[in-house]
């Protein structure tokens, strides 16, 4: 995955994060992720739901991309992998107003 990465100019920081999800994954089976069927693979989401109150979304997806960019390299492209589906958060900032910001920037 290291050469593939070089290769097609992708960060370093995005290999690292995708290998460790890639572990976490693979500990948690106590198998190679090439080893993994399509049921297990889909489970995982869910176990990770339940080890954690709010896994976070970056998690979920370095998985499951770690995961395609794995399968790709093994020439395993047959195997498809699709992300859970993540509910996000629809809260829209509280925008200060003129007067609301002076007043912060005095305090």
């Amino acid at each position: 995955m290291e050469k593939s990465f070089a290769v097609n100019g992708k960060a370093t920081s995005t290999l690292r994060n995708y290998l460790r999800c890639l572990a976490h994954l693979a500990i948690y089976y106590k198998c190679s992720p090439e080893a993994l069927n399509e049921e297990q693979i889909n489970d995982y989401p869910y176990h990770c739901r339940n080890l954690h109150k709010t896994p976070s979304e970056s998690f979920f997806k370095h998985t499951i991309y770690g995961l395609r960019a794995a399968y790709k390299v093994l020439g395993m492209d047959k195997k498809r992998i699709r992300l859970p589906q993540i509910k996000r958060q629809k809260d829209l900032p509280v925008v200060l107003n003129k007067r609301e910001v002076r007043e912060l920037l005095k305090a």
